[in-house]
């Protein structure tokens, strides 16, 4: 294991041991996983219970089971009468299902008195005349029962009041409960009359004095739920503004006249339908929701628009949003109920055992204490403690690295140089960066000139020296060396070529040189007066500073020698600066010295992490 954190991982280990921390870390990865379904439950529990719906469609179950054999019973008294040999068995069976489904087993998911189950054993209560929803169940399904009452209309008493329940849809989300959740009672009201009006639709057919006491009673659930905001407790409130959106999209749609007045740009939209998927509210605003439902729960809509339609219309577009809704439960500290601490707690203490087993082993083999023994699980701690179960991504990230199943090696790296880079190069733009500004600042202020000429602007402040070397004088006599000593004697070919072609060229356009030509025994006499000329300039401008600095640093000092330099060097200095005062020369180099310095700012020090990390980063670890 690499270096760098051998101590947190030990790079000695066995088989076994591997195999037994990649078993660890494929729970950890595991229950990483179950905490990241738990907080994104609520989000998502739309698609959970559209999948649920549509499993509940496909799969049998027991009330398919029991619903066929009704229809089987119906089928065979309708062929055979109620003399039929066959009916005393299949009322048998269905006496047993009945008690089963709708008291000792209830396969319902809301089992108060306001839920669907409660409903059904009221109807058989009701209709039997018997208390006892046993005997109630065990009466009904007798042929004595049947003669009695006539089975013709018993078994429309059960198509009209009990089918319809029993097929109804019930949310069986097993996790609603952890969450604290159960269906809204007023929706699964509204849907139970929906179903209700759907079977006595079918059954019975559009027959108004029938339809129209169901169809007041929709209306005035609609003005409830629009009212009432059965979607406030969910903190779902903009479910109930799309299914108002939905059903004044459906009965105004063709009512121009009534819309929203828009601009030349949203009727554009409006035209191509883009405007009612992006924007409803700006088609929908200003028509009321009251009286699109008060009007689509009428029967002359229902008869108009054919009932089929608008019922499949509601199922397909307003159903689902009601389904969805739910009721959540507040726990004593005022916050909603969530109880993913009991689903947790067998994965807590079975990783705080391994944990205790790992901090024993360790103490006891590597001599440390508690606390560093911890320190060194530090990120286990995650998996103790639920409301940091977020965080238990970073242990699984470490386990599966331990365990040699994926290889972070790559991103540990690049985290790592990618720190320390963007650290230097703050450092860099920081230190370097501000004192290239000062010295940029200094130069554009008249600094070069002050720094020339001797003259400080401000006499008051006094400059420190930090030691008894004149660094200008210094950094002068090691340019004086480098040119003299090493740039002057390696540029000496080039500089004989280049002055033996000037020279060349100068003599030819010469009438001396021209005549010379014309007599034989003369004609070689320029190239070699050529030839001397250029070999006594190379040699006093490429080896005679060498010579004369080689000449200065050993031999004995030479008091009129120096006194005539001293003199050459501040006449030279004073001419200089007299030069420089004269016009912008000075402050032309000011400015262009000002314009180097920012651009070795943008060349040199605003590079970026990227390019850092670019350079940085190992091939492999």
């Amino acid at each position: 294991m690499r270096s760098y954190d051998n101590k947190l991982f030990p790079s000695k280990r066995s088989p076994l041991q591997l195999l037994g921390e990649r078993f660890m870390a494929v729970l950890v990865v595991v229950n990483v996983v179950f905490a990241i379904f738990d907080l994104s439950y609520l989000e998502a529990r739309d698609f959970y219970l559209w999948l649920d719906i549509r499993l509940q469609k496909t799969q049998p179950s027991a009330k398919k089971q029991y619903l066929a054999k009704v229809d089987t019973l119906q089928q065979i008294l309708k062929q055979e009468g109620l003399a039929s040999a066959k009916v005393n068995p299949l009322l048998q069976e269905i006496r047993q299902d009945s008690v089963q489904l709708f008291s000792e087993h209830p396969p319902f998911q809301v089992l108060n008195k306001s839920g669907t189950l409660a409903v059904i054993q009221r109807q058989f209560r009701q209709r039997v005349g018997n208390k006892d929803l046993k005997q109630a169940l065990e009466t009904f399904w007798s042929r004595e029962y049947f003669t009695q009452r006539s089975w013709q209309q018993e078994m429309d008493f059960f198509d009209l009041r009990i089918r319809y329940l029993v097929s109804m849809y019930e949310p069986v989300l097993g996790y609603d409960l952890i969450k604290g959740i159960e269906p809204y009672t007023d929706t699964e009201v509204y849907l139970r009359k929906v179903a209700e009006l759907r079977s006595q639709l079918t059954l019975r057919g559009l027959n108004p004095r029938e339809v129209n006491p169901i169809l007041a009673e929709l209306r005035e659930l609609s003005l409830k739920l629009v009212n009432g905001n059965y979607f406030e407790r969910s903190q779902r409130t903009g479910t109930l503004q799309e299914i108002k959106h939905r059903i004044k999209r459906h009965m105004f749609r063709h009512d121009r006249e009534n819309r929203s007045e828009l601009t030349p740009a949203l009727q554009i939209l409006d035209s191509i339908g883009i405007l009612d998927l992006l924007a409803p509210e700006l088609l929908w605003a200003n028509l009321s929701s009251d009286e699109a439902f008060t009007k689509f729960w009428s029967y002359p809509n229902l008869q108009a628009a054919g009932w089929q339609n608008e019922l499949d219309f509601f199922d397909r577009q307003i159903s689902f949003l009601l389904s969805s809704n739910y009721y959540r439960h507040v726990a004593v500290n005022n916050k909603p109920v969530d109880r993913f601490w009991l689903v947790d707690l067998p994965w807590s203490m079975l990783f705080g055992a391994e944990l205790l087993i790992r901090i024993i082993s360790m103490r006891k083999r590597e001599k440390i204490s508690l606390w560093t023994a911890l320190g060194r699980r530090w990120f286990d701690l995650f998996l103790l403690i639920p409301f940091l179960a977020p965080l238990r991504i970073i242990t699984a990230l470490i386990r599966l690295d331990r365990a040699g199943l994926v290889s972070f090696a790559q991103i540990r790296a690049y985290l790592r140089l990618g720190f320390v880079t963007s650290f230097a190069e703050e450092m860099t733009q920081a230190v370097i960066g501000k004192g290239i500004d000062r010295l940029q600042t200094s130069v554009t202020q008249g600094g070069l000139q002050r720094a020339i000429f001797k003259q400080d602007k401000k006499p008051q402040s006094t400059y420190v020296d930090l030691n008894a070397t004149n660094e200008m004088k210094a950094i002068a006599d090691r340019l004086v060396e480098i040119i003299a000593c090493r740039v002057l004697p390696e540029i000496k070919p080039d500089l004989e070529s280049w002055l033996d072609y000037q020279v060349d060229k100068a003599m030819r356009s010469t009438s001396f040189y021209q005549k010379l030509q014309r007599w034989p025994l003369l004609k070689r006499l320029p190239k070699q007066i050529k030839d001397s000329l250029v070999a006594q300039i190379v040699t006093l401008v490429a080896e005679t500073p060498k010579r004369s600095y080689e000449s200065k640093q050993t031999a004995i000092p030479d008091p009129v020698s120096e006194e005539l330099q001293k003199r050459l060097v501040e006449k030279f200095a004073s001419k200089l600066q007299l030069e420089l005062k004269d016009g912008n020369t000075l402050a032309e180099i000011e400015s262009l010295l000002g314009d180097l310095l920012e651009e070795v700012k943008v060349n040199y020090l605003n590079r970026s992490v990227d390019e850092n990390i670019k350079k940085l980063k190992p091939a492999s670890d």
